[in-house]
C-alpha cells in the first residue's frame, strides 16, 4: 500500500491507482463519514439532508453502534431505521445536485456513504432472519458499487476485483442459483 501511495503521488491525477471496498458493512463509519460531509459544506449543518442524517443517527443510537444489536432488535419489534436511512440517501442526492462548483470526488463518496448506510441497514435486518436475501443485498450492493466507480471515474476504467470465489464466480452455475442467490459474478 505505501509503493503505491508514493507510485500514485508521481502520477498525473486520472492516471492513478484507486482501491476501494466494496462491502456493506460499515454502517456506523458511513454514518460519520455522512454527517462530516455535510458539517464541512457551507450551512451543511443547517441542510435538509444534515436533519435526515440527525434523524437516522438517533435511530440508530439505541444501538450503542452494534449493528447486530440492531438486526436483533428488528427480529421482535417492527420498527427500523429504513424510513431513516433511505430519506437520507434522498436527501444526499438532492443536496450533491445543489451542489455548484468542483468537488466531485467528494460529492461520489458522501453518495456512496449513503448508499452504504441504506443497503447495510437492509442487510442487517435480513441477515437476522438467516435467509438467502441477505447474501442477495451484500451482492448487489457491490455490483453496484462497482458500477458506480467505474462510471465515475469514467469511459476506458479498467478494474480488477479481489473477492472470494464464492462472491466472483458465476451463480448461476452452482448450487446458489437453487436457493436463488445472486452474487457479483452473475
Amino acid at each position: 500500500m505505501e509503493w503505491l501511495r508514493h507510485h500514485n503521488s508521481q502520477q498525473p491525477e486520472n492516471q492513478r491507482v484507486g482501491f476501494y471496498g466494496l462491502d456493506v458493512y460499515s454502517l456506523w463509519d458511513s454514518l460519520y463519514q455522512v454527517m462530516g460531509y455535510l458539517q464541512r459544506r457551507e450551512g451543511g449543518q443547517k441542510s435538509a439532508a444534515f436533519e435526515a442524517a440527525r434523524r437516522a443517527f438517533r435511530c440508530f443510537e439505541p444501538f450503542g453502534e452494534d449493528a447486530h444489536e440492531y438486526a436483533r432488535s428488528t427480529r421482535w419489534v417492527p420498527d427500523s431505521c429504513e424510513d431513516e436511512v433511505v430519506k437520507l440517501l434522498q436527501a444526499i442526492r438532492a443536496e450533491i445536485r445543489a451542489q455548484k462548483g468542483d468537488g466531485r470526488d467528494e460529492h461520489f463518496v458522501a453518495e456512496q456513504n449513503a448508499l452504504v448506510l441504506q443497503n447495510a441497514e437492509a442487510y442487517y435486518r435480513a441477515a437476522i432472519r438467516n435467509d438467502e436475501e441477505s447474501w442477495n443485498i451484500r451482492d448487489r450492493h457491490m455490483a453496484q458499487t462497482l458500477d458506480r466507480l467505474l462510471q465515475h471515474h469514467g469511459p476506458g476504467t479498467r478494474a480488477i476485483v479481489c473477492e472470494h470465489n464464492t462472491h466472483i464466480g458465476d451463480a448461476r452455475y452452482t448450487d446458489m442459483a437453487d436457493s436463488r442467490m445472486v452474487n457479483i459474478g452473475h
